[in-house]
């Protein structure tokens, strides 16, 4: 692979995470809700989803991929689910001032697991390792230093592009002191949830 095609394919991955979409949309939502650390967490989650597809695209998994199929839809509804009860949780929640709110562990497990299940269920991200991939790098032609730098690269993109919405997103929960504009925040976040749980059902 040379270093034409790493840049090339680099610069498909920042456009694709840059590009509004279920991961990136509950990215901002959850460090909105609970914190940088909490939409960190979900994009572990999210690189381990995005891996899985470089690999079934790297290894011509097609058949396993069909064979997957029906596995792969109970994940998006799966996926779907999770964000349209999470989205109504923090909807319904009552509105505590973020001073006030106790800090907790928010899960690793969970956080992970919910990156994952929403990346799955991504028909953005199906399309770009199913289709795209193919136009960027040679796939039978890549040797275990390709497909590392090609999986480094997929890391770096998500981690720097999701990481700093949700930076900006947990920098903006400062403005939300009194109960009024908790509840915004809350029914904000959770607004954005539940429409990306329709998105994913509904793809």
């Amino acid at each position: 692979m040379t270093l034409e095609t790493a840049l090339a394919f680099a610069l498909g991955m920042v456009i694709l995470t840059l590009t509004p979409g279920p991961t990136m949309l509950t990215t901002i939502a959850k460090s909105l809700a609970s914190g940088f650390w909490s939409g960190f967490q979900y994009n572990i989650g999210v690189c381990i989803g995005d891996l899985i597809f470089l690999m079934l695209a790297i290894f011509g998994l097609q058949i396993v991929a069909e064979l997957l199929g029906d596995v792969f839809f109970v994940v998006k509804w799966v996926g779907a689910g999770y964000l349209l009860w999470l989205g109504t949780k923090l909807w319904l929640a009552k509105p505590v001032p973020l001073e006030a709110r106790p800090v907790g562990a928010k899960g690793l497990l969970r956080e992970v697991t919910a990156g994952v299940l929403v990346t799955l269920g991504n028909p953005k991200v199906i399309l770009f390792y199913g289709a795209l991939l193919p136009t960027f790098v040679k796939l039978d032609s890549l040797v275990a230093g390709d497909i590392a730098i090609l999986a480094g690269i997929v890391v770096v993109a998500i981690v720097v592009v999701n990481n700093f919405y949700g930076l900006m997103a947990a920098r903006a929960r400062r403005v939300f002191r009194s109960a009024r504009a908790v509840q915004v925040l809350n029914r904000s976040a959770g607004g954005v949830m539940i429409g990306t749980g329709v998105f994913i059902a509904t793809r």
